[in-house]
């Protein structure tokens, strides 16, 4: 904190003094203004500044220009007549230092001399004098160091703190009053001390202050970020626990390597700190990162996933308090959660995609239905391997012209395919006996002769006939024949599964003829909801084959994405997955029998209540904000018009009264911007590196309610007011903007 006397050092720019050069010779020959009047008027605006705490070159630069009517009076404009006026007082406070400062003074002492100054002379005692003294310095040393101020309203509030530091600390050592450790309360100054310069430290490092608060109000609410940090960062694993890596080690590793750099480059540094790691290692966590995180997350949203909505209400409202704060005025971190939701069908889609189709459903489907052709072969061939069955269990049947045709057909078109067998046979019995491997030689298959009054089916003959009367029920136009065909058919099961009972399997599973698309068609028809078709295409899924129920998922995450993207961009795209219902819906898809699968369903049903919770913070934290802002609005209206009215009718305690009101709103809304700029933070680069910050500030939290109760023990305490002319002085010396 800078001292106001820190202007006569060397080392802040003043006069150097020449070895065995007297040191008061500088002051034998002043230097003299360019005229008199020059002179006198630089001490008339030097007593002017003090008198209105700093704001005398903004009251000339206002009543100069017309109160912003110059150009239209063909007058300078405001901006005009207050940077000459701030130049001239400058000029003059560098050629007479002391001279200003006095004149300063003096301002300060007439505007002051009825009101609180009194109450440092009126003070029983020395002891009231100094506590008087300080309070007042604080007081008006903000006050003057705002007014003093320039460029912008950071440098204002900054200049303000600084001014407060200062001013109470001179108004007692300049009325050569003396703090005694006497009383209850001395005992907490240091702490209240410590308190104070967190205040000015908060007004200069906004930032700093921000992390504070949060982390404060997380302590409060229970919140540990040490299992925040657990949430998104990977677990450590025993073998790097024992080599002395820590979990946050683990959390730099992923974090170091989300700003881009390299795995390399990491496992080098790591090494070459004593923590032994391969590049391989470093990647590794990575991956397992991102495997993890597929959703961006803010602190509000890690809060919500480790400790629930209620626990993690604080900060959401605190955030929501620091946008109504900060309002139009800053967009950028309301952008943040509006642009993540936006972007929300797109990662749900993915999201579906990684956990129900391994990261491409559309190879996926087609892997099934690879994978269901060979298990349909396998059973067909099992079946086709049974006995023979005697014609007479079929002599009502063959009595029908449709099953005689059918009959037919399958006998000619078993006798083609066993051709095409022989064949396929006689060309590895040709390669063996080139090869000199005899043993390899295939027996060829006995050719049927198509003959209607054989007296047995072969197994492969009666699956031939059935689905020979398949294609003729769906090939007839006319819908009586196409029935007939079906029922013809269907009677014609019920007599195969009679004698051939592993044939049911068959019939239910591969027999259709539409065994892919039909899983398909099931998977898709599921909905999200536990009503009559959801439990209908469940019971489908019951009786499927293992291909069929994986190509059942898969049309399952199909409908899913298809649902997600339907949804109006910046819509709640994950809602519609979070409820009981399509909780049960997953975990009859992906049981427990199934450890793989079950895991799959849980990190599904997870990562898409993540997304909700992302959505329920953006409204959280968004939700009413405008009617605050226009609040806030209005108020800042409301103070700029109090102070105008303050200020024209001589009013100085009121002029006060509206600066403390507007250094509240000036560092009220800055520390707002960066609480709110932490609190929705969402670039995954710097989540791990926040919470690392926060959990070491979380440590310090004990520490600074003790600074509070430190302040609000003094405040209770018996201090008046003191010397405000002081404040007003160290005030403008610490102003910022001002060389």
């Amino acid at each position: 904190m800078a001292n106001i006397f820190d202007q006569f050092d060397e080392s802040n720019g003043a006069p150097a003094i020449a070895k065995g050069a007297n040191i008061f010779d500088q002051f034998d020959t002043p230097q003299k203004p360019e005229s008199g009047q020059d002179y006198v008027e630089g001490i008339a605006q030097s007593a002017g500044q003090g008198a209105t705490l700093g704001f005398g070159d903004e009251i000339a630069a206002a009543f100069g220009s017309g109160f912003g009517l110059g150009p239209m009076i063909g007058s300078k404009t405001y901006d005009q007549i207050l940077e000459e006026t701030r130049a001239r007082g400058k000029k003059f406070s560098e050629a007479h230092p002391y001279v200003s400062t006095g004149a300063e003074i003096a301002g300060g002492l007439s505007t002051l001399a009825a009101g609180p100054a009194k109450a440092v002379v009126q003070a029983p005692t020395w002891l009231a004098r100094a506590a008087n003294s300080a309070k007042i310095g604080a007081g008006f040393g903000a006050a003057s160091g705002f007014g003093n101020s320039e460029d912008g309203a950071v440098n204002r509030v900054v200049g303000a703190g600084k001014g407060a530091a200062a001013g109470a600390v001179l108004g007692p050592a300049i009325a050569d009053v003396a703090f005694p450790v006497v009383s209850r309360a001395v005992a907490t100054v240091p702490q209240a001390i410590r308190f104070a310069n967190r205040a000015v430290r908060a007004a200069r490092d906004p930032e700093g202050a921000a992390y504070a608060n949060v982390a404060d109000k997380a302590v409060q609410s229970g919140l540990d970020f040490d299992q925040m940090l657990a949430r998104v960062s990977p677990e450590r694993s025993a073998n790097l626990a024992t080599r002395g890596f820590t979990e946050d080690d683990i959390a730099s590793i992923v974090s170091r390597q989300l700003q881009g750099e390299s795995a390399a480059s990491v496992a080098q540094d790591l090494t070459a700190q004593g923590k032994q790691i391969t590049a391989a290692t470093v990647r590794d966590y990575f991956k397992r990162y991102q495997d993890s995180n597929p959703t961006p997350l803010g602190i509000i949203d890690v809060a919500k996933e480790v400790s629930g909505d209620a626990a993690a209400g604080p900060l959401t409202r605190y955030a929501r308090a620091a946008h109504s704060i900060v309002g139009g005025e800053d967009s950028t971190a309301a952008q943040a959660l509006v642009g993540r939701q936006e972007l929300q069908p797109g990662r749900v889609s993915s999201i579906i995609e990684k956990r129900v189709g391994g990261g491409d459903l559309a190879a996926q489907k087609k892997a099934h239905a690879k994978a269901l052709q060979e298990e349909s072969t396998k059973a067909y061939k099992a079946f086709h391997d049974e006995p023979d069955l005697a014609t007479d269990n079929l002599a009502d049947l063959m009595e029908e012209p449709m099953f005689r045709n059918a009959m037919a057909n399958a006998k000619r078109q078993e006798r083609v395919d066993i051709i095409r067998e022989n064949q396929e046979i006689a060309k590895r019995n040709a390669a063996a006996q080139k090869l000199g491997k005899p043993n390899k030689v295939e027996p060829l298959k006995p050719v049927p002769d198509v003959n209607e009054e054989t007296q047995v089916f072969s197994p492969k003959a009666l699956d031939l006939i059935q689905r020979d009367l398949r294609l003729t029920g769906e090939g007839f136009s006319n819908p009586n024949e196409a029935n007939y065909a079906r029922n013809l058919r269907e009677v014609f099961l019920d007599r195969i599964e009679q004698f051939y009972p592993t044939f049911r399997n068959i019939r239910q599973t591969y027999a259709s003829g539409k065994m892919e698309q039909d899983a398909f068609d099931a998977g898709r028809r599921l909905t999200t909801k536990l009503g009559a078709p959801t439990r209908e295409a469940l019971s489908e899924y019951e009786s499927m084959s293992p291909a069929q129920q994986a190509i059942f998922r898969n049309a399952f995450g199909s409908a899913l994405q298809d649902k997600a993207a339907g949804t109006v961009a910046g819509a709640q795209a994950a809602n519609q997955f979070t409820s009981q219902s399509f909780r049960q819906i997953v975990e009859k898809l992906f049981p427990k029998s199934d450890k793989k699968l079950y895991e799959q369903g849980q990190k599904l049903i997870q990562e898409l209540k993540t997304e909700a919770t992302t959505t329920r913070t953006k409204n959280d934290v968004l939700a009413g904000s405008r009617t605050a802002e226009l609040s806030a609005d209005l108020d800042k209206v409301g103070t700029a018009a109090e102070a105008a009215a303050n200020i024209s009718t001589g009013n100085i305690m009121g002029v006060l009264r509206t600066l403390t009101k507007r250094l509240t709103q000036q560092i009220g809304s800055e520390g707002a911007k960066q609480s709110l700029k932490l609190l929705t933070e969402t670039d995954p680069a710097k989540l791990i590196q926040t919470l690392q910050r926060l959990a070491r500030e979380s440590k310090g939290y004990a520490r600074r309610q003790a600074y509070v109760a430190a302040i609000r023990e003094l405040r209770s305490g018996a201090f008046a007011r003191g010397v405000p002319v002081i404040g007003n002085v160290a005030g403008e010396q610490n102003a910022v903007g001002r060389d």
